[in-house]
């Protein structure tokens, strides 16, 4: 007869191993368990309660970039950055953090030479806009030791088929934050405002997103069909995460959640001392990764008098390329968007803060890549997985 009758939870942990190498680079691993009980608050204040049944990974490594001092290629580097992710029926969960020396605000930036932060002239104003995924863009300074950020890189829908290199590698989505400090003139009026705090239908805290890799496969592929009045349009594709729920709700799509707080050190010397560790929280919906918050922009000629056009969109799913189908989620038969056992590919990378960029590294990734930007391949691999319950042991 049984001794006692235990309840009990067997909980699945983070595996951290390594898989069959690819062009050279280990892929690494994470296993995303599903939430147990109330879901994390998105609100940029980490709790251990909160986010029960995920564990940190982190040992991120610097980028194969000529940014970078080659001694850092591929290297351990002690900078703290970390993450971990849950997943329920409607979300997946993540959760971004690392030591900073410096918090840079838009128009500043730290100057080595001097030891101290200086201004550019004239100052940039924090544009009332989600940041565009392009070099233009000044009120980031997106440029070496000029702006932090915190990047990942999701392929959803991922089988071995698809592949994990830059030859057969599937579309994915890209999405950017950047933590910036609030600048405050020296009578204490605010200059610039931080890109911190709980994001609304419109920011702070901006962000950026986009789908990376604009390639044979989704979504520049030019084997898209369009109707014939769009002849031999010029186009561009986006995806644009959707944070205001009133238009979540007309999409039928839950909204795009994120928080980000600085956490600030307080008496942290700045330039010597780790003086802030961000907490930057997101949650994707999976009613996110379909072709609801995907928008193509037609720049359409007239062939006539040359005059311009254009038109901004939802895709539909006649227009997309088969090669595109990996990014575009749709629930089973029995209505779920993910069951455990399913793979991702995701990355998460980085702009250090401008202290650590002075000394040689500025990009650093979690799962090491060939050489180049952080667009690049292989990517981690993220298996989604169910904490057993077990009811009852028995002991004979």
């Amino acid at each position: 007869m049984p001794l006692r009758a235990l309840a009990v939870v067997v909980s699945l942990v983070v595996i951290f191993s390594m898989v069959l190498p690819v062009m050279g680079q280990e892929i690494r691993t994470y296993t995303v368990n599903k939430v147990r009980g109330a879901a994390p608050t998105i609100d940029g204040n980490f709790s251990e309660a909160e986010w029960a049944g995920s564990e940190w990974t982190d040992e991120f490594v610097g980028t194969r970039h000529q940014w970078n001092y080659e001694e850092f290629w591929s290297a351990k580097v002690d900078t703290n950055y970390r993450w971990r992710a849950l997943w329920d029926e409607e979300y997946l969960y993540v959760v971004m953090t690392g030591d900073l020396k410096y918090v840079n605000s838009n128009g500043m930036y730290w100057d080595p030479n001097a030891g101290e932060e200086v201004s550019y002239d004239p100052p940039f104003v924090l544009l009332e806009d989600d940041v565009p995924n392009d070099n233009s863009n000044p009120d980031t300074a997106w440029n070496m030791g000029q702006c932090i950020d915190f990047e990942l890189f999701i392929v959803p829908k991922w089988t071995e088929d698809l592949g994990n290199d830059a030859t057969l590698a599937p579309a994915h989505y890209h999405f950017i934050y950047f933590p910036l400090h609030e600048w405050k003139d020296a009578s204490g009026n605010v200059v610039n405002p931080s890109n911190f705090g709980f994001r609304g239908p419109s920011g702070p805290p901006f962000f950026s997103a986009d789908y990376a890799g604009d390639s044979a496969k989704y979504p520049g592929a030019p084997t898209w069909v369009f109707p014939p009045d769009y002849a031999d349009p010029t186009y561009t594709v986006e995806w644009h995460p959707i944070t205001d729920p009133v238009l979540a709700q007309e999409k039928g799509v839950k909204t795009f959640l994120l928080a980000a707080l600085e956490h600030a050190i307080a008496g942290a010397k700045l330039g010597t001392d780790v003086v802030a560790q961000p907490v930057v929280e997101v949650a994707f919906p999976f009613s996110q990764f379909t072709l609801a918050a995907s928008w193509v922009t037609f720049t359409i000629t007239n062939p006539d008098t040359g005059e311009q056009t254009t038109e901004t969109r939802n895709l539909t799913m006649e227009e997309v390329p088969y090669d595109g189908m990996n990014v575009i989620l749709e629930k089973d038969a029995q209505g779920h968007w993910v069951k455990a056992g399913d793979q991702w590919l995701l990355n998460l990378c980085a702009y250090t803060d401008g202290v650590t960029a002075s000394t040689g590294l500025s990009l650093i990734n979690w799962n090491d890549m060939v050489d180049g930007g952080f667009h690049n391949w292989p990517k981690g691999i993220l298996t989604f997985a169910v904490p057993v319950p077990v009811t009852e042991w028995m002991m004979y």
